[in-house]
């Protein structure tokens, strides 16, 4: 008997410890069967600026108690599952970690496991601690899809204060 091997598209994620062009974060999903492990943010000058600005817009809230957050219409490139044999968010996050910088191979993403369900809604909420995290609906069962939080103020210092990586 032959051993059945099925050929997969290798992925080729790679941590980083300088500033690249995509962040990887945690993810988790309220459904029972439709589950995700991580997000990928694909980082460019534009969507820095836009943090910028965003960060500024809720300073003028930081002095009021009551602020809870401002939301965005803003997606991640996408929610992803890990490969059944390949436990990315473990091997890219070290341990108590949220988020990390890597470097991507063209292509690599759209080999990723998206969820089943198409997602809407959209959004990111930045808190007035200046923590930030992405969150979307699924269209036909209304389950929410949401990011670890992640601080807005030590990504953009990462990322203004090193080299950006071109992967």
């Amino acid at each position: 008997m032959i051993p059945l091997i099925l050929a997969l598209a290798p992925i080729h994620v790679i941590r980083s410890n300088q500033a690249t062009n995509h962040l990887f974060i945690k993810a988790s999903s309220t459904s029972s069967c439709d589950q995700v492990d991580f997000a990928i943010v694909n980082l460019s000058v534009p969507w820095i600026k836009t943090m910028f600005h965003r960060l500024i817009a809720i300073q003028a809230f930081s002095i009021d108690q009551s602020f809870h957050s401002h939301t965005y219409w803003n997606p991640p490139s996408g929610y992803y599952l890990n490969p059944k044999c390949n436990l990315l968010t473990e091997q890219i996050l070290l341990p108590g970690e949220n988020w990390a910088f890597v470097k991507l191979q063209p292509g690599d993403e759209k080999s990723f496991i998206k969820p089943a369900n198409p997602l809407e809604a959209h959004q990111l909420c930045i808190n007035a601690n200046r923590y930030a995290n992405f969150k979307a609906f699924s269209q036909h069962t209304h389950e929410t899809y949401l990011t670890e939080c992640f601080s807005v103020v030590e990504l953009l210092a990462a990322y203004t204060a090193k080299p950006l990586d071109s992967s």
